[in-house]
């Protein structure tokens, strides 16, 4: 039975192909929807739902690689490449450029239905971080200026009363503005954390947070970086300590926290590191290789194995 919550386009310009791909796809309850070309497809009205793209190399207006060059900018699907003419140079600038896989015909069903699945779950990851970086930025032009002014005061862990004296309001209209800013930000886990406390922002947490939990203290941190707006930013394992769910919450702030400051990060995951102006790779203490995450994919070199051994790790088998 076939879902609407996610489609797969298939861009082929053999109509044996999309036959058999859209049948492949939809007896495993994949909506599928073919094109004969990159034109139709980028023409084509689509639905806002999880997507996945299977794009043939060579199709009749343009080559499948250009085409991806041209939307890359855009909130397009991953993309599957397909070809019957495969090659290594092609097959790194697909990957180079952040296509999910490149599948020489004849492939497995297995191949591409895993491709396919790792393309939606993708796609998926992108829509739900974009929804929180838009919901975060609307929660913080909400606040007034004075409640601006509260927030980084609350988030430092001064009392109320200390609070109040800083911005010389009285403590009870500083527990309104709290209050407000509370409500109205709600996120990065913060109103979570305050929540959980057995005394709110009055909870006594020891020296730089003692009684708190990794995760509780990491939170807190990033909360505390995003207020302090400094032109320098040092991110060492910044969600490290962070379960999936509350890794979510934060990482839409982190990306917002680094756009307009120099930002070093330390980081093991790839996600954290492939938009980096300039990555070093270490290993055994030593420089390994410096570049961007596409200069160090075209060196074949260490980065190179450790991004192709992440994308294998990635590429499961399709949700059951």
């Amino acid at each position: 039975m076939k879902t609407n919550d996610h489609i797969v386009f298939i861009v082929d310009d053999d109509p044996r192909i999309c036959e058999a791909l859209s049948e492949l796809l939809e007896s495993h309850g994949i909506r599928a929807v073919a094109y004969g070309s990159a034109g139709e497809y980028v023409r084509a009205k689509k639905p806002d739902v999880p997507a996945s793209l299977i794009l043939d190399v060579e199709l009749p207006d343009i080559n499948g690689l250009d085409l991806q060059k041209q939307i890359a900018n855009g909130n397009h699907p991953p993309i599957v490449f397909i070809t019957g003419h495969g090659d290594i140079p092609s097959s790194v600038r697909a990957i180079k450029h952040g296509a999910v896989d490149f599948l020489t015909k004849p492939f497995s069903d297995d191949d591409l239905l895993n491709a396919v699945q790792t393309g939606l779950a993708q796609d998926r990851q992108a829509r739900l971080e974009r929804a929180e970086m838009t919901a975060l930025l609307e929660r913080y032009s909400a606040l007034t200026p004075r409640e601006r002014d509260v927030l980084p005061l609350v988030v430092s862990g001064l009392l109320n009363k200390q609070a109040a004296a800083e911005l010389g309001i009285s403590e009870v209209t500083l527990q309104i503005h709290r209050r407000n800013v509370l409500q109205k930000m709600g996120a990065a886990s913060l109103a979570d954390l305050v929540a959980s406390l057995p005394d709110g922002l009055d909870t006594i947490v020891g020296e730089r947070g003692a009684q708190l939990s990794g995760g509780q203290r990491q939170r807190v941190a990033i909360a505390r970086a995003f207020l302090k707006d400094a032109p320098i930013l040092i991110l060492d394992e910044a969600t490290s300590h962070l379960d999936a769910v509350s890794e979510q919450a934060v990482r839409g702030a982190l990306d917002l926290l680094a756009r307009s400051r120099t930002t070093l990060v330390i980081a093991h995951r790839l996600s954290t590191v492939r938009n980096a102006h300039r990555i070093i790779v270490l290993e055994d203490g030593r420089v390994a290789e410096t570049g961007t995450h596409r200069e160090l994919l075209d060196k074949g070199g260490l980065y190179a194995h450790l991004v192709s051994r992440q994308l294998a790790s990635a590429s499961g088998p399709p949700d059951s």
